[in-house]
């Protein structure tokens, strides 16, 4: 198996697009912008008056838009923003969903995740953080086996825990890791997409860690 880098740099983003709420996207980029080294936005087929906001964002930040004439599904998408990454030298990506706001140092803090677990003879294919629904407070969760079974599990603040499966948004995955369990299945239009890739990741040897 080959080893992955401790270093997980260049960062760039993944953000897909569908009709956003524009004041939650805005606070989703401006808190993404200064802990990444680029923004990949993947516009699936919104309004003109969304596709007009994001060319103009894309003017003012570090942000490369790539417009859909419609909505060709999130997995496709993910694919097209992940693909334009590496053309644009990233050595991993961050997946995140249009209306979620990191935590000031996310990324620098799944990064020495990452580096901490690769050093103590891990193989990560995926760090995700911790998160919450800002509106009700409620804690995410992570898929986990037991038996024949998938249960699920939270994950506690300063922990790093092994997972099964875990949303796409906030998904810290290097290029090494894509390259060895391949790309989003794109005949999931929008569920399940995580899950498949997470456990076709857990089939390759590759953990995922919250």
């Amino acid at each position: 198996m080959p080893t992955e880098s401790l270093e997980l740099k260049p960062i760039h983003a993944v953000v897909v697009t569908f009709n956003p709420d524009l004041v939650i996207l805005n606070f989703t980029l401006t808190s993404l912008a200064p802990q990444v080294d680029g923004i990949v936005v993947v516009d699936n087929g919104g309004s003109e008056a969304v596709l007009c906001h994001l060319q103009a964002l894309s003017k003012r930040r570090e942000i490369v838009l790539l417009s859909q004439q419609g909505n060709i599904g999130l997995a496709a998408a993910q694919n097209l923003g992940v693909e334009a990454a590496r053309q644009r030298g990233a050595a991993a990506v961050l997946l995140l969903d249009q209306d979620s706001e990191l935590e000031p140092m996310m990324v620098a803090r799944l990064n020495a995740a990452w580096q901490q677990l690769q050093a103590s003879g891990q193989r990560p294919g995926l760090v995700a953080p911790s998160y919450y629904c800002a509106e009700t407070g409620a804690e995410g969760r992570f898929l986990v086996q037991q038996g024949s079974r998938y249960v699920v599990c939270t994950c506690a603040e300063d922990d790093i825990r092994s997972v099964d499966a875990t949303i796409s948004s906030g998904s810290l995955i290097p290029f090494s890791v894509f390259d060895a369990v391949g790309r989003f299945d794109e005949s999931f239009f929008i569920d399940a997409i995580d899950t498949d890739w997470c456990l076709r990741a857990r089939a390759a040897g590759y953990w995922i860690f919250a």
